[in-house]
């Protein structure tokens, strides 16, 4: 004999915060859980290289997230507006790093991935993969910050109309930006391949 048991209510992100204002800490727990791996990998790929950096903006989105709660208006993007947030936290934390001193953009090291390589077919596929990788991250690197974040986007699957909100700015230049983007990471990919042939 089966029991009843009451169906599970998934509550929206808007009345998460409204549940959460009104007092509901388990409400603000669960928004949290929600976002909490996707806007960590919006940082790292954000700010690659720069793990330290990443858990000081998370840290501080969600602090901030927190203080300005009550102005979000439920317009059903969260998502977007706690990447705003993050993003603005990330800038703001890298300006006042810059004035300290000056950063380096980092690049991603090489993984050579040789001892997996001796087994076979599998191993250089996989090497091939990483060197595509390797590749595809130097050229990121050498965009600019609004470039690379619509290029990362895009990869992550992200609508031109979710990146034009994030960071606030016209559907065309959201597109305008990703063609730039394109046109740079074709260039800087093919003359990675012509120094290395």
């Amino acid at each position: 004999m089966k029991f009843w048991q009451p169906r599970k209510i998934h509550r929206s992100d808007g009345e998460l915060i409204r549940d959460y204002l009104a007092g509901d800490l388990a409400a603000f727990e669960e928004l949290y859980r929600r976002y909490r791996l996707p806007l960590y990998g919006f940082l790292n790929r954000r700010f690659a290289g720069r793990e330290g950096l990443v858990d000081d903006i998370f840290q501080q989105s969600w602090i901030k997230a927190v203080a300005v709660l009550e102005t979000y208006r439920d317009d059903g993007k969260f998502s977007a507006w706690l990447m705003r947030i993050a993003r603005n936290q990330g800038i703001d934390l890298l300006r006042r790093d810059q004035r300290r001193e000056e950063v380096e953009v980092p690049m991603p090291e090489e993984e050579s991935g040789f001892a997996e390589s001796a087994t076979g077919d599998d191993g250089f596929r996989g090497l091939c993969v990483k060197e595509n990788d390797r590749r595809l991250q130097c050229a990121l690197a050498k965009l600019s910050d609004v470039q690379r974040e619509v290029a990362t986007l895009r990869l992550e699957g992200w609508s031109f109309r979710e990146i034009a909100a994030l960071q606030q700015c016209p559907l065309s230049t959201a597109l305008a930006r990703m063609e730039y983007a394109l046109k740079k990471l074709q260039t800087e990919l093919s003359h990675d391949e012509h120094s290395v042939s």
